[in-house]
């Protein structure tokens, strides 16, 4: 999978933006409150429904605009597209399809966000860990989000019979 092409609109500070990405790298500079970030956090939006910085939905939202677009067009011939409303509703599409669940999306785009906060990974709490391990083992195999899910309702369904026991 690669991005060629990026365009958001009403992300934070970015109020229409399109790029055609480089094939193997891309570096973003420019002063402060440029917009550097907010171009990461859109791929990230799209690649996972929510944001890496506080705030909650219409924080995203820029100023004087009802809702936010990033749309990626993958080397594959894919377009992935996600909008989300200052009131928190979203709509995703995959090509001109839409589609229920993040995870349809973010099966197409693979991203692991690594911050200056890493070192929890390994000094943190295991919840981080089991985070992290999720997240990659979702983009390897296909079946795992599915197995995920059945363990999660299992261990729910254990527990449940422990507090009764």
């Amino acid at each position: 999978m690669q991005i060629l092409r990026l365009q958001i609109q009403g992300l934070r500070v970015l109020d229409a933006v399109d790029l055609t990405l480089a094939p193997d790298a891309n570096l973003f500079r420019g002063p402060n409150g440029a917009g550097k970030t907010a171009l990461l956090e859109a791929v990230h939006l799209l690649a996972t429904g929510r944001s890496f910085r506080s705030g909650g939905p219409s924080s995203l939202v820029a100023h004087g605009q009802s809702a936010l677009m990033v749309r990626v067009h993958l080397d594959k011939g894919m377009t992935l597209a996600l909008q989300r409303e200052r009131n928190g509703d979203v709509q995703l599409k995959r090509g001109v399809d839409s589609v229920r669940r993040i995870a349809e999306i973010a099966a197409e785009i693979p991203v692991q966000l690594l911050l200056p906060d890493a070192s929890e990974l390994i000094f943190g709490g295991p919840s981080e860990r089991r985070r992290a391990l999720d997240w990659g083992l979702f983009h390897v195999e296909q079946s795992y989000p599915a197995l995920a899910r059945n363990y999660a309702q299992a261990l729910r369904q254990r527990n449940s019979l422990l507090r009764r026991a």
